[in-house]
């Protein structure tokens, strides 16, 4: 078996699909998904060992609050991941701040959203050079954005929403500025950002840009619309951002 999706349904206690009978061999599965079944407990997460082969897992909303070691346990085990989303599963606020996974040449896309992880955004990220989507909203990181998340020249789409980023919004952008040709989608809504609206020149590409919820002051740029051609959503609410709106 190399594809099993158990996902949106209404499993419930401890899963742990070691190799088995029932499900054939196992260990030669690539694709896992069991999103969305809220009652199901993940336990540690050990038998990740089990699917070396595995490049899609899907985890979110299955309890893994026994899993303290998890970061190792996916870098360890799945060297092969491509697709990893943990999002909403209870995670043990045990984010190793330099700890890179082993698949980072090979990850696109990662989702550890609303999981209130308290920790600085770790640095890890900025070495996964293969990412095309990060989603880190609704965490209880502190801080700053890493120097490293430049590195990320392929990143199409950050969520930082609701993460408690403290700094200038102009000194996030320039941290950004490997992004520049790649970005298509920056929110970064109620967080503590400050300062003025940057020069967002450079970010021709962005289609979605959410600042709302910030600190942001100063006035409107005329040329704003010029500038970002391809914009499709924008929010500033909730700044202090003043003068006249450009046509």
């Amino acid at each position: 078996m190399k594809y099993l999706d158990l996902s949106g349904n209404n499993f419930g206690g401890n899963y742990t699909p070691i190799p088995n009978q029932n499900l054939g061999n196992v260990s030669s599965l690539q694709y896992l998904s069991l999103g969305g079944n809220y009652n199901l407990r993940g336990g540690n997460l050990e038998w990740l060992s089990y699917f070396p082969l595995l490049r899609h897992l899907d985890l979110s909303m299955v309890d893994l609050s026994e899993a303290t070691n998890w970061l190792e346990l996916v870098s360890d085990n799945l060297p092969l991941l491509e697709y990893l989303n943990l999002s909403d599963c209870y995670l043990p606020n045990q984010v190793p701040p330099t700890h890179p996974l082993n698949s980072s040449l090979y990850l696109t896309v990662v989702d550890l959203s609303n999981n209130h992880m308290s920790s600085l955004i770790p640095d890890a990220f900025g070495k996964m050079i293969s990412l095309v989507h990060l989603n880190l909203a609704y965490n209880d990181f502190i801080g700053r954005i890493p120097k490293s998340f430049a590195n990320l020249s392929r990143l199409e789409s950050l969520e930082l929403t609701w993460s408690h980023v403290t700094e200038q919004v102009a000194v996030v952008l320039d941290k950004l500025s490997g992004l520049e040709k790649s970005l298509r989608i920056l929110n970064f809504d109620s967080n503590q950002l400050s300062g003025t609206l940057p020069d967002f020149t450079r970010f021709s590409s962005l289609r979605e840009l959410y600042l709302g919820g910030n600190k942001l002051t100063g006035a409107f740029p005329k040329s704003f619309r010029r500038v970002l051609p391809n914009l499709v959503v924008l929010e500033f609410y909730g700044n202090k951002i003043s003068g006249m709106l450009p046509d």
